[in-house]
């Protein structure tokens, strides 16, 4: 049986709702407040995979404070972004970053992402 991620709307636990005329088909809905996705599916697993799916969260600019958090993991990799027109933008391996990077500059010259912003036409890894 597929895996249901707990309700968007109230944090409860979320339930399969099979069709009586076909029970093959389903919808989902939240046990506690009812909240739901107003369509049917063909099995559980295409209604599991509609459920789960989340918005992502806006892809602002990391602040000086998160940036500093990241650069402390030297395995892990920012989209930085040159604003200046000087530079590359293109992802950075942390440990380079902490080397290579201004940080006084930071949000003057250019900025760090924990993702490529949409649009990105650059793919450059560094």
């Amino acid at each position: 049986m597929s895996e249901l991620k707990p309700c968007p709307f109230c944090g409860g636990e979320a339930k399969f709702v099979h069709i009586f005329e076909n029970p093959d088909k389903c919808m989902v809905s939240c046990r506690e407040c009812d909240g739901g996705i107003d369509a049917v599916f063909a099995n559980e697993d295409e209604a599991t995979a509609a459920w789960n799916r989340r918005a992502q969260p806006a892809n602002e600019p990391l602040t000086l404070e998160q940036l500093r958090g990241e650069l402390s993991h030297s395995d892990r990799w920012l989209w930085g972004e040159d604003l200046s027109g000087d530079g590359e933008s293109g992802w950075y391996k942390c440990e380079y970053l902490s080397k290579w990077a201004n940080i006084t500059n930071y949000g003057k010259t250019w900025v760090a992402y924990a993702r490529q912003p949409e649009g990105s036409e650059n793919d450059a890894t560094i």
